[in-house]
C-alpha cells in the first residue's frame, strides 16, 4: 500500500530532531544541505511513517549517514541514476525519455559516459550478474540512440555490471527499501577537458 499521508522524522547522534511533511505525493525528498544545516556531516536515525487510503499506519527505520562535498562544476562531471523493476531489465517508459530529453543533452561531444549496472542480493550471483549487464547495456544503448540522433559522434560509452556485489552496491541490501533502490544503473558522464 502507498500512503496518502506520510511524515519523516530525522535524529541525528547527538539526539537532535528534525521533522518533514505531512507529504501528499508519492514521493517526495529533502535535500541534504537542508538536513545538515552549518554541519559538514552527520548520522542520523530516519523513522518514515504514513497513513494510508484505508486508515493503515505504516512506518519505517532506517539510518542515513550524510557528508558533504566539495561541490562540483558541471565541467568536472555529471551524476544521474534510474531505476529499475525487480528481475527487470527492461527501463520504464518514463525513464527512457528521461534518459533520451533530460540526460542525454546534458552529454558534449568528446565526453566519457561510464555506466554501472547494480542489482540486490536477491537471487543468484551469476544471475544478478547478467542482470546487471543487461540493465547497463539497456542504458547505453537508450543514451547511444539519443547521442547519435542529435549528431554527437564522439561519444565514448564504458559499461561495467558490479551484479549483487555489496562492496560496490550504492546502498545497503538489508531493507526492502535499500535493495529497491540497488536495483539501479548509475551514469556518470565526464566532460571533455
Amino acid at each position: 500500500m502507498i500512503p496518502i499521508r506520510g511524515w519523516q522524522k530525522l535524529t541525528d547522534e547527538n539526539g537532535s530532531t528534525q521533522n518533514y511533511g505531512p507529504y501528499t505525493g508519492q514521493q517526495e525528498s529533502v535535500a541534504g544541505n537542508t538536513i545538515l544545516g552549518n554541519r559538514n556531516s552527520g548520522k542520523y536515525r530516519v523513522v518514515m511513517s504514513g497513513q494510508t487510503s484505508d486508515g493503515v499506519e505504516m512506518k519505517r527505520e532506517s539510518t542515513l549517514t550524510l557528508n558533504r562535498t566539495a561541490e562540483m562544476t558541471e565541467e568536472e562531471a555529471l551524476r544521474y541514476s534510474i531505476l529499475f523493476d525487480f528481475d527487470q531489465s527492461n527501463t520504464v517508459a518514463t525513464y527512457e525519455k528521461f534518459l533520451t530529453d533530460v540526460v542525454s543533452p546534458r552529454i558534449d561531444d568528446n565526453s566519457k559516459v561510464i555506466i554501472h549496472g547494480h542489482t540486490d542480493i536477491i537471487g543468484s550471483e551469476e544471475y544478478n550478474m547478467t542482470l546487471s549487464k543487461q540493465r547497463a547495456s539497456e542504458t547505453a544503448r537508450i543514451l547511444s540512440n539519443a547521442v547519435k540522433s542529435s549528431g554527437k559522434n564522439s561519444v565514448r560509452f564504458e559499461t561495467d555490471a558490479f551484479g549483487m556485489d555489496t562492496n560496490k552496491a550504492p546502498f545497503e541490501n538489508k531493507l526492502p527499501e535499500e535493495r529497491f533502490y540497488n536495483r539501479t544503473v548509475v551514469i556518470d558522464i565526464e566532460k571533455a577537458k
